[in-house]
């Protein structure tokens, strides 16, 4: 009688690898023989501890049919043996001892099981498996190999599969199964040794899931140059499913080959979206700047995975650069942490500036209080209102200072102007899409000037990427240097008024990523400078830094690196005579140096915004004539203003911040303190807002830099 072994039955637990082993018929002859001989001992022995001991053995290893069939064969041997007893008892008949060899051959081997057993797994010393385990046993042999394989005793298993291979070289079963035993207790090169050779579905199978496992280990290591050589040979070897096929997407992604991930992410999309592949997509487009054919591989269906990822990547990405309007009116129920963004509030602010100087011409003071800002905002629109009012004050002018229409004989017809109070009115509308936004300013130069008021306006567009953002603008603002330059001023000599000196430019700024951490950043911009009775002028400066992005878990940026800009006026009009404008012009300004900014964490209960700078100035500014509107006002005696040439340290500390006492109200302020060669200047802010809607997050478009800027 032959028995087939199921291996198909006993190997699900050990990775669902099928194994066929059957037991040679030589090996069934010995296992008759064993069953005939242990009948005879539990004839003598009751047989019931042999009944025990194999139902014991039964629940170590269910899934081994020929386990199952011995303890079957042993309850049957009870009953037989009671029968047996009865007979021997009547008839004095007893059962002789195997004589030939082949009985005495499977008597030794029965033993060698029993012991094999009895031990709990542990091999026999080598002389008895020489004595016992012959040619014949190399189907028991993987039969024991799998059960300790089962039980995870690894050395056990790799010495019967070891065995049951050297019997039988030729055995593709049992050298299967010592691979597998190798590689289950970590000794994968010698799994894989084990495998050369063997091109059965099983072996092809075990030697591709290792060589995968090899790939996976590499990676996560950060080991891809080794991964990308292992996912091939796991193909070679059958493993080429959809999970290889991922792994050496990302592998390309990881090594920089950008446009082969791309491929591989797309491909494996199309034949089936899900989320895992639609990552890997989306990083991959944004890797190779090939981000605009990512809606082709999106089907209509809104419930796309790359068409969810994508829209929900775009408005984090907006949120993070501070586009907070667009994030939160692109999808609102993605940004639940931007609810109540777009709700109403109402700020309330004071201010102080201090900027030295010649008393009663340089000089300036000025308070800002009462300022009021009200936002309200609809979708992508938002609209901004603002009303500051504001004190300057420049201390008073001495009886002998140049001034006006300077003369040194001459005597005041009129109080010189030193102080000023009005209202700056401004009117804002931004609208933020998905990568650009426009934004409109109107207002006017402070109320009751000396000289009347005028319009001032910007026309701003953004434009925003994944690597870098820039924005261009044409502007007319009030220049605020002094109270001449800001409002104008009487001139005591004659009664008339001049100065409130305006600039008409254009500005662009940009910024871009070279590389993690680095970035460039830069700006430049063209001005016109004129005002009442003031001789014209002309500006064009610029600047450029590099930043290296430090990182840090509460920052949303911190960097730090080193700059240059320049400045350059086309006349020095600083002074305070008619036809000057009262305002910093040197005809080169050169500042090295370098600058961090930082940005905290946004959507929490607290936001800040800053930088600090230092760096070595070089100031310079041509002598100048004490009447440049010399045709309008000549006075002989009046004299030119020298050259001048300064170099130095100058520097700079700038901040902004907000705070949420609760959801609706907060409370927020601004620092700026000011050092260059020729003046230094200080600025504080206090603000209170309420908003009607609860907010559960500040960010960077909380901060009071509207109300903060109409000190400058």
């Amino acid at each position: 009688m032959k028995y087939l072994l199921p291996w198909s039955l006993t190997l699900p637990v050990l990775l669902g690898l099928p194994a066929a082993i059957a037991a040679t018929a030589e090996t069934q002859q010995h296992l008759e023989s064993l069953r005939q001989q242990d009948m005879d001992a539990e004839v003598r022995s009751g047989g019931q501890a042999e009944v025990t001991r194999l139902q014991q053995h039964k629940q170590d290893a269910l899934s081994f049919p020929l386990m199952e069939e011995m303890a079957a064969d042993a309850r049957r041997r009870q009953f037989e043996a009671g029968e047996a007893a009865n007979q021997s008892k009547t008839h004095g008949a007893a059962r002789k001892e195997p004589g030939t060899a082949a009985e005495r051959d499977a008597a030794r081997f029965g033993r060698a099981v029993k012991i094999y057993q009895a031990s709990g797994g542990t091999p026999p010393q080598q002389d008895l498996v020489q004595m016992t385990l012959t040619r014949h046993a190399t189907g028991v042999a993987r039969l024991i190999g799998w059960n300790e394989l089962k039980a995870k005793k690894f050395e056990s298993a790799i010495y019967w599969f070891g065995q049951a291979a050297a019997w039988s070289p030729a055995d593709d079963d049992a050298r299967y199964g010592l691979a597998l035993a190798q590689y289950q207790a970590g000794n994968v090169t010698a799994a894989l040794t084990l495998l050369q050779g063997n091109d059965s579905p099983a072996a092809r199978e075990l030697r591709g899931n290792i060589l995968f496992s090899q790939g996976m280990a590499e990676y996560e290591t950060g080991n891809f140059q080794v991964a990308a050589k292992l996912w091939p040979q796991a193909v070679e070897s059958g493993r080429n499913g959809r999970d290889v096929q991922l792994m050496r997407a990302w592998t390309d992604l990881k090594l920089g080959d950008d446009a082969s991930a791309l491929q591989r992410f797309a491909s494996l999309y199309q034949a089936h979206p899900d989320a895992e592949v639609a990552q890997g997509l989306y990083q991959a487009a944004l890797a190779s700047g090939k981000q605009e054919q990512l809606p082709s591989w999106m089907s209509a269906n809104p419930d796309d995975p790359l068409r969810r990822l994508a829209q929900s990547r775009h408005n984090e990405f907006l949120k993070q650069q501070g586009w907070v309007w667009a994030a939160h009116s692109n999808s609102p129920g993605s940004t639940p942490e931007l609810a109540g963004i777009q709700g109403p509030w109402l700020d309330v602010a004071a201010a102080l500036r201090s900027k030295t100087g010649d008393s009663g011409q340089s000089r300036l003071r000025i308070d800002m209080q009462p300022a009021m800002e009200g936002l309200f905002a609809s979708g992508n629109e938002v609209l901004q209102l603002r009303l500051t009012r504001l004190r300057l004050d420049s201390g008073a002018l001495p009886t002998d200072a140049r001034f006006g229409s300077y003369n040194a004989l001459g005597r005041y017809v009129a109080q010189p102007t030193t102080q000023s109070s009005g209202w700056v009115p401004s009117l804002s509308w931004r609208h933020e899409g998905d990568g650009s936004a426009y934004q409109f300013s109107l207002g006017t130069t402070p109320t009751a000037a000396p000289v009347g008021l005028t319009p001032t306006f910007e026309a701003m567009t953004e434009r925003l990427g994944e690597q870098g953002a820039w924005r261009a603008a044409a502007y007319r603002s009030s220049v605020r240097d002094s109270v001449l330059a800001t409002v104008g001023a009487v001139d005591p000599y004659s009664g008339q008024s001049w100065g409130r000196v305006v600039r008409n430019g254009l500005r662009a700024d940009a910024y871009q990523m070279v590389g993690a951490p680095w970035s460039v950043n830069g700006n430049i911009r063209a001005e016109h400078i004129d005002g009442k009775d003031v001789a014209a002028n002309a500006r064009v400066a610029g600047g450029v830094g590099l930043g290296y992005e430090l990182g840090g878990k509460d920052f949303t940026y911190f960097s730090v690196g080193p700059g240059i800009d320049y400045d350059h006026y086309t006349d020095n009009l600083s002074h305070f005579t008619w036809g000057h404008g009262g305002y910093f012009s040197p005809q080169s300004f050169l500042n090295v140096g370098l600058a961090a900014r930082f940005l905290t964490l946004e959507g929490g209960p607290w936001v800040a915004r800053g930088q600090v700078s230092a760096g070595l100035q070089h100031v310079t500014e041509d002598a100048a004539a004490c009447f440049p509107l010399a045709p309008a006002i000549a006075q002989p005696d009046c004299g030119t203003y020298a050259s001048s040439s300064k170099q130095g340290v100058g520097g700079s500390i700038e901040g902004l911040w907000r705070y949420a006492v609760t959801q609706h109200w907060q409370l927020g302020g601004a620092l700026s303190l000011r050092y260059s060669q020729n003046y230094s200047d200080a600025s504080v802010l206090l603000t209170l807002r309420y908003s009607w809607d609860a907010r559960h997050g500040l960010y960077r478009a909380d901060l009071p830099e509207g109300m903060f800027g109409d000190l400058f």
